[in-house]
């Protein structure tokens, strides 16, 4: 598995659950200021994004959960082959390529980009890891 957004925010949630290199194998970023870098704590290189087209993870978990519409609209091909984004806020929607509905501006409320099953107002609160 593999990160996405190298903002601070994503640092502050990965030590808050004890994830690092031993779960996460890269962080992509479309920064180009932050790559060749590494997440602050965790040891875990950061590159760019196209990384996810060329190395074709199974799994990607969004750290920059803010951005959902922008990053998900972005990864078609990586979704297209058959690729998985895990969003794990507000709620943890797993999103692939059959899932993804028209992007329309996130504003918080169910729906506003997902239909179905992954919508949070249908799924529960989960935990981020055991």
């Amino acid at each position: 598995m593999v990160g996405y957004g190298a903002a601070a925010k994503a640092a502050t949630l990965l030590h808050m659950v004890g994830v690092d290199s031993r779960h996460l194998d890269y962080i992509v970023d479309r920064n180009t200021h932050k790559h060749g870098r590494y997440m602050p704590g965790i040891d875990v290189p950061i590159y760019d994004s196209a990384e996810l087209v060329r190395r074709q993870p199974d799994y990607v978990l969004l750290l920059a959960w803010n951005l959902r519409n922008e990053i998900v609209s972005q990864q078609h091909e990586y979704l297209n082959a058959g690729g998985k984004i895990l969003i794990p806020i507000p709620n943890w929607t797993v999103v692939d390529a059959g899932s993804v509905s028209p992007v329309l501006p996130f504003t918080g409320q169910p729906g506003s980009v997902f239909a179905g099953p992954g919508d949070p107002k249908s799924s529960p609160n989960p935990v981020l890891f055991d």
